[in-house]
């Protein structure tokens, strides 16, 4: 083969595999559609620990973050009303970096940790990104996303704040068909939702991949839209559907993790896709808040199993959380401080890819 065939000849592999990959960026500055004044917005962090490894801890406020040597991460604290709450997330990496920052403009300081992935160079590491945002009575509710996540010593380079308003917007880019797909996540309420719109352009936008820098957007034809997930976790996304119970509980081994399989009261089955980790499972009380990454076997397994066993009423946010609103069986003075929880639990309802 010729030397003036190998160029367009390896250029066509790279595309190749461009367009089978899977991985989900933060922002690829050679292709992001957004000027760099706007990009200058940065979003005030606090850093609270840049490098935090296995063993070590850290306290901030009332939350306690503990890392131990197995790479299991919790965090645990209390509410406005001294309640626990707990969250707990086996990782992949081996080191944590941690800021602070109220993101949704609410007066309670939330907590943004990045967890690095131990695999790939330093300019490819996959990484995940956990944010922890407290709502008004003190306690936390989640969010994970992958991405090639940027940090500097100010914080994460993806956090800006478009409309100087105060609130945080993440920056996010995924590959699909030969174009980069930017997306823009807005914090609010304690939750972060997809903007369907920006500056005038609809979102998310599109910018070809050119082999060279290529900042312009454009429209791909009407054949082949390149797609990208929805992350978001706001409540308002998720159609109002009748919550459910666990029916049936079985689990089976997966490349990682165990793999629960679910059957739910209205016999529809439930198969989430863990191998990525990302399932979350969050058992809320007006005593407690519990929550749990399937990563984390051991505390994941238990809180499904009584799930199922109290005969808790669950929400589903698409593959991404269980949610169970267990309010069912207070005591009467109990039953009118737990309506946000009954709202919540009706609200935040969206089955996919459902077994047949």
């Amino acid at each position: 083969m010729s030397p003036v065939v190998l160029k367009p000849y390896f250029a066509l592999c790279l595309l190749l595999l461009l367009n089978a990959c899977p991985c989900a960026m933060g922002y690829e500055m050679d292709y992001l559609p957004i000027p760099d004044r706007v990009l200058s917005h940065r979003l005030r962090q606090i850093p609270l620990n840049d490098a935090l490894e296995p063993g070590q801890s850290l306290k901030r406020g009332k939350t306690q973050i503990e890392f131990s040597k197995n790479r299991i991460l919790s965090l645990h604290g209390s509410d406005k009303s001294s309640h626990q709450w707990s969250f707990v997330q086996k990782v992949p990496g081996s080191v944590l970096s941690i800021y602070a920052a109220d993101l949704d403009c609410n007066s309670f300081e939330d907590l943004i940790i990045l967890l690095t992935n131990e695999h790939g160079t330093n300019a490819s590491k996959t990484r995940s990104l956990l944010i922890l945002m407290f709502e008004k009575n003190g306690r936390p509710f989640p969010w994970l996303i992958d991405g090639c996540f940027q940090a500097d010593k100010w914080g994460l380079k993806d956090f800006i704040d478009l409309n100087k308003d105060g609130k945080a917007e993440l920056i996010h880019q995924s590959l699909d068909s030969g174009y980069w797909i930017t997306s823009i996540y807005e914090a609010n309420q304690t939750r972060f939702k997809q903007l369907k719109n920006y500056d005038g352009l609809a979102l998310p936008l599109f910018t070809k991949f050119t082999y060279r820098c290529n900042r312009q957007s454009s429209i791909p034809p009407a054949n082949k839209i390149p797609k990208a997930a929805n992350h978001s976790n706001d409540l308002g996304l998720f159609p109002r559907k009748p919550a459910v119970l666990i029916k049936d509980l079985a689990w089976r081994k997966s490349t990682q993790y165990s793999q629960p399989l679910l059957t739910f009261s209205d016999s529809k089955l439930f198969n989430p896709q863990v191998e990525d980790g990302k399932l979350l499972l969050l058992i809320d009380e007006p005593t407690e808040r519990r929550i749990s990454v399937i990563t984390a076997v051991d505390t994941s397994r238990k809180l499904l199993q009584e799930m199922l066993e109290r005969k808790l009423k669950l929400t589903i946010n698409s593959k991404s959380m269980i949610y169970a609103a267990a309010n069912t069986n207070l005591p009467q003075h109990t039953q009118q401080s737990s309506k946000r929880t009954e709202l919540i639990e009706t609200a935040f309802l969206k089955l996919e890819n459902e077994l047949p």
